[in-house]
């Protein structure tokens, strides 16, 4: 609508400069609009392939992060059988919760800029989390050095550095300060774009419902795929691959 909108004042603006300056007058400032112009083009371009490659890397933590879980799912397998069985449904327990905080209570704080997750389910996971270095202290403690426990202790780390990294990487965007940014540019590329459709007598209707829509277009799919948890774009249909370990360990 903000973009209509100006395109429709750049455009009137256009017409008047023109009638008080002659036909030829829009001429000689082509050149500052096609910098404009340009400048809204190479900020929109750098924005959505910034977007696209921190949605791309969220992807790729999540892959590691079912790779470090299914490798300790394999290193219980050299535990005692009653030990395995405790660690097993702790670690299917934690990697459960895992799924249900990033899929299931995630909402969107506006003062932050970032996703929020679900303070009882954070909770929850931190303290199975807890419980799981717990028995892997009294399992594999000072006095025991058996191989299964030199494999699942580092297996275990891994496992916690993976949901570290992957929970940064989804709460890391551009600051608020960015996203002004663009859309200003964005306004004032649509005043600019109407303030050159003055050049011409004919109707720019259509031409400017193009550009109006072909815009916002743009901005819902960056803003979306910054916030591949709350939009059209989602990242939950990536999390087959966490569901496929957890089924697996179950």
């Amino acid at each position: 609508m903000g973009s209509w909108l100006l395109l429709g004042q750049g455009r009137r603006l256009g017409q008047r400069f023109r009638e008080q300056e002659g036909k030829n007058a829009l001429t000689a400032i082509q050149g500052v609009e096609r910098s404009i112009l340009w400048l809204a083009v190479l900020l929109l371009a750098f924005a959505f392939q910034g977007a696209l490659h921190r949605y791309e890397q969220r992807q790729r933590l999540t892959l590691q992060e079912a790779a470090a879980i299914s490798t300790v799912g394999r290193y219980l397998d050299f535990l005692p059988a009653d030990i395995r069985m405790s660690m097993t449904r702790q670690v299917g327990s934690y990697l459960e919760h895992r799924i249900e905080l990033t899929r299931r209570s995630v909402s969107f704080s506006i003062w932050e800029g970032a996703e929020t997750y679900s303070p009882e389910e954070t909770a929850r996971v931190l303290e199975i989390k807890h419980r799981i270095r717990e028995g892997a202290h009294l399992i594999c403690g000072p006095a025991n050095a058996s191989n299964s426990c030199r494999l699942l202790v580092p297996a275990l780390n891994r496992m916690f550095e993976a949901s570290v990294a992957r929970d940064g990487a989804n709460r890391r965007h551009p600051p608020h300060l960015f996203f002004a940014a663009l859309f200003s540019v964005g306004l004032a590329a649509s005043l600019v774009a109407g303030f050159g459709m003055a050049s011409s007598a004919a109707s720019a209707s259509g031409h400017m419902i193009a550009f109006a829509t072909l815009l916002s277009v743009i901005f819902y799919v960056i803003t979306d795929l910054e916030f591949p948890r709350i939009g059209l774009i989602r990242l939950d249909t990536f999390d087959h691959v966490l569901e496929d370990v957890l089924q697996e360990m179950n």
